[in-house]
């Protein structure tokens, strides 16, 4: 009788590596799940060709890309360097990537509550299969925010993974016009950059992120329909988000934020 378990569309990064056949079972392959190993399966989606003119927000979160050359695929290299990341910092602190965003959940999040649990932990298990670079750069951006700085020095310290994320977002956004999970990344970045005394950093960062906002049409009124869903519910908080605080940051003394920067 054929197994009814879902599947991943790709062989996971481990099968992949020893060069063997993989029954692609989600979560996790047989091969790992028989030796209680760590499964990933990380997918190359295809660039989106759509105009930005008809670009809609949806629970897929589209994005339009700028990069066209043939067989030059930006976002599945992210992707591969986010899930190093990640790797490393669960076999630091033996966590699961869920575990590891924990502490944002606990602290920013009671403050801030502009991102929905519900729709995250339903978007951690697709993660699992296709290992989105968007919503792996967020999640790196959430970790970062939430964690205790470690105190080993092995460990990935705060700045080395600011650094990663800050970069990983950089490249997501040279490559396209932006997505919902890009703003996401750049809002929590910008907190942490405010955080840490970088108030004009910060400004640069939310400036980015709300120009993205208006070209993927974050700022327009949604139709009744749309209000009643919890999607919707996510990008209203988002957008206030932005404006919220892009006006405090702003509102920062200029003499303040230069004497930051020193």
């Amino acid at each position: 009788m054929a197994s009814t378990s879902p599947q991943a569309a790709c062989v996971c990064l481990r099968c992949r590596r020893r060069k063997k056949a993989c029954d692609k079972i989600l979560p996790r392959c047989s091969y790992c799940k028989s030796r209680n190993l760590d499964c990933r399966y990380i997918e190359s989606p295809p660039l989106a060709t759509k105009p930005l003119a008809k670009v809609g927000i949806s629970h897929t979160y589209p994005t339009v890309s700028l990069l066209t050359l043939p067989g030059l695929n930006v976002r599945a290299s992210i992707s591969d360097q986010v899930q190093q990341v990640l790797l490393r910092l669960s076999l630091q602190q033996g966590s699961n990537n869920g575990e590891l965003s924990r502490p944002y959940w606990q602290g920013l999040h009671r403050w801030l509550p502009f991102l929905s649990l519900e729709m995250f932990d339903r978007r951690m298990v697709h993660f699992l299969a296709t290992q989105s670079a968007e919503f792996g750069v967020m999640l790196l951006s959430m970790i970062l925010i939430g964690r205790t700085p470690p105190t080993s020095a092995d460990a990935i310290d705060q700045h080395s993974l600011y650094l990663a994320a800050k970069t990983l977002l950089s490249q997501l956004q040279s490559c396209d016009i932006g997505s919902v999970d890009s703003i996401k990344s750049a809002i929590l970045l910008a907190v942490y950059e405010y955080s840490i005394q970088k108030g004009d950093v910060a400004f640069v960062t939310l400036a980015t992120a709300i120009r993205t906002a208006y070209a993927i049409g974050l700022d327009r009124e949604p139709t009744t329909d749309q209000l009643a869903s919890e999607e919707q519910h996510e990008l209203n908080n988002l957008w206030w988000m932005l404006v919220i605080c892009e006006r405090y940051v702003e509102a920062e003394p200029l003499s303040r934020r230069c004497n930051m920067l020193g």
